[in-house]
């Protein structure tokens, strides 16, 4: 499903999500810029493909299930950029269902964003000191996850953003993680 600009969502929270535009899309959906609650915040939306190919694995409920578990309990650390609500959802892969969360703030590059500054003969960071706390915190992030019981399942260079003038790390891609 391709949402529009101001198309509208329900949330399971009964909160109304507008769209305002697309921000990125990847193998599993789409990422929108919404309104939620009268906050911008992100929406990954899943692709019907996506969902489909899950159903078929018969993973599709556990999946939805495992998500509405991690909005209840919360993120366990600043680090994770975390699902807060999700939108209402019939049980089908032909009704997509996304969920909600912080948007990236500025100032926070994409560690694909660094790998290419790297590739250039340049870099990013004002010192090794900083660059060295963006890696510590990447490490107390999944530290912080696994003392809580939970395991980050698909990670890839896109999962994070580093501050890179100060070395503060968001995580993101949290609808892999479960206990």
């Amino acid at each position: 499903m391709e949402l529009k600009i101001n198309d509208t969502l329900r949330t399971v929270q009964g909160q109304t999500v507008t769209v305002r535009e697309l921000i990125g899309s990847g193998g599993q959906g789409n990422v929108y810029k919404v309104d939620y609650a009268g906050v911008p915040k992100a929406l990954k939306l899943y692709h019907e493909k996506t969902l489909s190919r899950m159903e078929k694995r018969g993973s599709l409920k556990g999946f939805h299930d495992n998500l509405v578990s991690n909005i209840r309990a919360k993120s366990p650390a600043k680090q994770f950029i975390w699902p807060e609500d999700i939108t209402e959802w019939n049980g089908s892969a032909e009704s997509p269902f996304g969920y909600i969360m912080d948007l990236r703030p500025e100032g926070y590059t994409g560690l694909t964003e660094i790998f290419g500054i790297y590739g250039k003969g340049e870099t990013p960071f004002p010192d090794y000191n900083t660059m060295f706390r963006a890696a510590i915190n990447i490490i107390e992030g999944f530290r912080t996850l696994h003392n809580h019981g939970y395991s980050y399942q698909d990670i890839n260079d896109g999962s994070f953003f580093i501050n890179c003038k100060t070395g503060d790390v968001l995580i993101c891609d949290n609808d892999n993680v479960s206990v």
